[in-house]
């Protein structure tokens, strides 16, 4: 820089500076600001009456700002403010509600006050203390923090045309809009500067939520190992034997925990002094996935346990969990249906089934076919009191094969198309496994799901369960 350029800098610089300068720039922009304080008070007598925190009334806030601006520069010209000229226009026909235009005012007033400080305005505590009010009414609103800079250009540009109206002096003007632009970077800068803050502290309190999301989480997932853990334990660990009856299962729940359940029992009955040996078999299928699904299936579990011991027939089984469950499964219902395996040397082997809206097991015969295809309806459990449930009785022969399945099978999709599995395509499955054991059977069947789905996991609990008879 040349000694001239720097001569004229010091001399511009203290000009600047200069105290009375700022203080005629100081009134001009007050008088605008008094303006707005008119406008103010032309509002519904009841957003003027309404009590701020601080007490006073709306009108009373007002009226001491005007009579501020009267004590600092006496009468002034009335005039449209360019408060409503820039906020208005930016919010279209609609209004401030007063907590908002009070602080929006104060901000005005103090960053006009701010003029008079000649060093380092941005430390003044009112000016950050009036943006940081503004700043708690604009973060209710994400859009308008970002919009605060755009409005706060606006304001400087209307600023600088009052000066450039009420005095046309271009020196005076230039540096007016040295010092208004400089006191809108300051503004700036605190509102970006209060901004981070708040943002770095609510990253802060989003991580400390985040831990204690993830301690919950942690919880969770062992309170829902236990919860996986007891609901196997409610599943068979052995099959009865001693019989024709080989039995081999698969369950699979879509989540850690399922509304699947199976079982199996073994017991004596005595008719006509004759020896029967009876195996009972519920599946059943609880609406709903998750712990209030499996809560529900624990419950019903525990109902067929205590029904058992009473009752043998397929039908007063069903009839019993079904008045058991009755206003306790919370919107929720169960489909299940109970077999009764009837074996007998002299009487014949049978078939005993009852339904409450589940599917009839797929039988193949020895030769191979579905030779059974009959339908037997009921109604779901725990909807409807005073069911009747009927019961069929199917004969069965040396090399048959039962498949009990829930609807997690029939309802299994392409990953791709959505389409669903259906039942052509499931028996056809069950079809192709005629000849291998049970196990091999059972892992067979999952295998072709999961490869018309192309996804291993399950969009719904998935139990199998085969009896092979012979």
């Amino acid at each position: 820089m040349s000694s001239l350029q720097q001569e004229s800098f010091e001399d511009f610089e203290k000009e600047f500076f200069n105290i009375e300068f700022r203080r005629e720039l100081f009134e001009i922009l007050l008088s605008e600001y008094g303006n707005v304080i008119r406008r103010e008070m032309i509002k519904p007598k009841q957003t003027l009456e309404t009590v701020l925190k601080d007490g006073r009334k709306y009108i009373e806030f007002l009226e001491a700002e005007l009579s501020y601006v009267h004590l600092e520069i006496g009468e002034f010209p009335e005039g449209r403010s360019f408060y409503e000229k820039i906020y208005f226009k930016e919010f279209g026909e609609g209004e401030f509600d007063e907590t908002t235009a009070k602080n929006i005012i104060i901000q005005y007033r103090v960053r006009i006050e701010n003029i008079l400080i000649i060093n380092e305005p941005e430390k003044d505590p009112r000016l950050k203390e009036s943006v940081e009010n503004v700043f708690k009414r604009l973060i209710q609103s994400p859009d308008d923090v970002a919009f605060f800079n755009l409005q706060e250009n606006k304001t400087s540009d209307e600023l600088i045309a009052i000066v450039r109206r009420i005095k046309p002096v271009p020196s005076f003007v230039a540096k007016a809009k040295i010092l208004i632009q400089r006191q809108s970077m300051v503004l700036t800068n605190l509102m970006n500067e209060i901004f981070i803050i708040t943002l770095r502290e609510t990253i802060l309190e989003e991580q400390k939520l985040k831990n204690v999301i993830l301690v919950r989480q942690k919880k969770v997932e062992e309170d829902l190992n236990r919860a996986r853990k007891i609901q196997q334990n409610l599943l068979p660990k052995s099959y009865p034997f001693g019989s024709e009856l080989k039995f081999f299962a698969r369950y699979i729940p879509m989540e850690s925990v399922g509304g699947d359940f199976y079982d199996i029992v073994k017991f004596r009955s005595f008719k006509n002094s004759e020896q029967f040996q009876k195996f009972g078999l519920l599946i059943a299928d609880v609406s709903g996935h998750g712990i209030p699904a499996a809560f529900i299936a624990s419950m019903a579990k525990i109902s067929w346990k205590n029904t058992i011991s009473r009752f043998h027939r397929p039908s007063d089984i069903l009839k019993q969990i079904n008045m058991q469950l009755l206003e306790n499964t919370a919107g929720n219902f169960v489909t299940a249906l109970v077999a009764v395996f009837k074996l007998s040397e002299t009487k014949g082997n049978f078939l005993e089934i009852s339904n409450a809206g589940h599917y009839i097991p797929y039988i193949l015969r020895k030769n191979g076919e579905n030779a059974y295809t009959q339908e037997l309806k009921g109604k779901v459990l725990g909807v409807f009191p005073k069911v009747e449930y009927q019961n069929l009785s199917i004969p069965i022969q040396n090399g048959d094969r039962f498949i009990f399945y829930t609807d997690g099978l029939l309802e299994a999709r392409r990953n791709d198309t959505k389409e669903l599995l259906g039942e052509e395509r499931l028996y056809q499955i069950f079809d192709s496994t005629y000849g291998l054991d049970g196990d091999a059977s059972c892992a067979t069947i999952l295998r072709k799901v999961i490869e018309f789905t192309n996804d291993p996991q399950f969009e719904d609990d998935i139990t199998l369960l085969i009896v092979d008879f012979g």
